[in-house]
């Protein structure tokens, strides 16, 4: 079935009266049922899975985000500390300049 199926596809196969008889097309019928069953069982696990992947990568950007945003606060809270210390230490410059005049 599967090869039938492949040939059919690539055009290799068009329908043809090997089907017309009772007993191959009960065949070619039970072929069809099982293929469905078969179908709907994999998109199901592949819905799952695209699912998963999806959620999980949202969570993880999530994270990634609030890491990233921390990381920013933190480079920014340094930042803004070294200025408040250089502003200080150029306000005691200026003290011990007009101290010594």
């Amino acid at each position: 079935a599967e090869l039938t199926g492949i040939r059919v596809m690539s055009g290799k196969q068009t329908p043809t009266l090997e089907f017309t008889a009772k007993e191959r097309f009960l065949e070619l019928e039970e072929e069809f049922y099982a293929f469905n069953k078969f179908f709907k069982t994999q998109w199901k696990l592949t819905k799952k899975e695209i699912r998963k992947a999806i959620l999980w990568n949202k969570k993880e950007n999530k994270k990634e985000i609030i890491s990233k945003s921390n990381d920013k606060f933190t480079e920014i809270k340094d930042s803004t500390e070294a200025l408040d210390k250089s502003e200080e230490n150029k306000a005691e410059n200026d003290e011990n300049i007009s101290d010594t005049e």
